[in-house]
């Protein structure tokens, strides 16, 4: 099974999940970004999730993605998805829509369930079904 990453960080799905080929991860932050490298030298950092055109990107079975929690966490501003870190939630679904792998795994925090009194999370949802994904 191949596998990506986006919001990559350290690699923790890859280091959860070893059996798993890794083809590309996405991660901007420059400390996470060098530890990925040194962990896993072989695969490709594509950087920044806003920039990929992801019609280029190698095809792979499952993405794993965790978008930035500060916007729908309960210990932050609550901006949701009008918070452009919140935003980002949407364009990894975005790269999932382009990307068609047969499995997408997401995590966040629980205060998704209730940004925006709900609807970020209602949005998510309509957005993955509308992807052809369900849960």
């Amino acid at each position: 099974m191949r596998g990506g990453s986006l919001f990559s960080g350290i690699g923790a799905p890859e280091c959860a999940a070893p059996e798993i080929d890794w083809r590309w991860a996405a991660e901007i932050d420059p400390f996470a970004a060098a530890v990925y490298r040194t962990r896993f030298p072989g695969v490709p950092n594509l950087g920044d999730v806003t920039a990929v055109r992801w019609q280029e990107v190698d095809h792979v079975d499952v993405v794993i993605f965790g978008s930035p929690c500060q916007s729908f966490s309960l210990a932050g501003q609550r901006g949701g998805l009008d918070d452009p870190r919140g935003h980002l939630a949407l364009v990894a679904l975005e790269a999932v829509r382009h990307l068609r792998p047969r499995w997408f795994i997401f995590e966040n925090v629980p205060g998704l369930l209730s940004s925006g009194g709900g609807w970020d999370f209602a949005t998510f949802i309509r957005t993955v079904a509308d992807y052809g994904y369900g849960l």
